[in-house]
């Protein structure tokens, strides 16, 4: 469970289904709470520190030990189009990597906005930036592409989308786009 944050001996839901590769935890979970409770994990709500020390709302959470539980009922359950993965370690440590380089932008993960999670949304430069995986299908990247644009209207800020695991993706190339935009500089397209 190294990675988590624990608190009273709970695990955030959304933290766990955002680990899984979860891109909707919260509509996730409200799908769980229609099956059966037997079924269901034990689950409470606590209240967890968010990265920059802040006290989040109280969030549903799963005793430590029901951890593999939740896992299995997300193997059982249809999820109809939406399919629930592992994030990939590349997509993780991207995150990770991002956060650390441009903490003084205040960045803050698994951030929602209406139907749309940012993956790191950078408060003090109104930057938001989405991790697309390869297995995305078109149809799936078309509705992507509608949330975003729902999202910057609303949030009145810029998007980089990024696909880590995307043949001929590097990483100096992202943390430069990142800061250019962080830095309100315009990207030039790269051919």
């Amino acid at each position: 469970m190294s990675g988590f944050q624990v608190v009273e001996g709970h695990l955030s839901v959304y933290e766990v289904l955002t680990h899984l590769g979860d891109p909707y935890p919260s509509r996730t979970w409200k799908k769980l709470l229609k099956l059966p409770a037997e079924m269901l994990p034990r689950h409470a709500r606590k209240q967890f520190i968010m990265k920059d020390g802040r006290k989040s709302r109280m969030l549903p959470a799963i005793p430590i030990e029901d951890f593999d539980r939740l896992v299995l009922l997300l193997e059982q359950v249809n999820t109809e189009t939406e399919v629930v993965t592992l994030r990939l370690d590349a997509e993780s440590e991207l995150l990770e990597v991002l956060s650390e380089a441009f903490q003084d932008f205040e960045p803050s993960q698994n951030v929602e906005v209406g139907d749309l999670r940012l993956d790191l949304y950078f408060a003090r430069a109104n930057v938001a930036v989405v991790l697309v995986s390869r297995r995305v299908s078109g149809q799936q990247r078309l509705l992507l592409d509608q949330r975003i644009m729902q999202a910057q209207a609303e949030l009145e800020c810029r998007f980089l989308k990024l696909e880590p695991d995307a043949e001929g993706f590097r990483l100096g190339q992202a943390v430069f786009e990142l800061r250019q935009l962080l830095e309100h500089k315009e990207i030039k397209p790269t051919s």
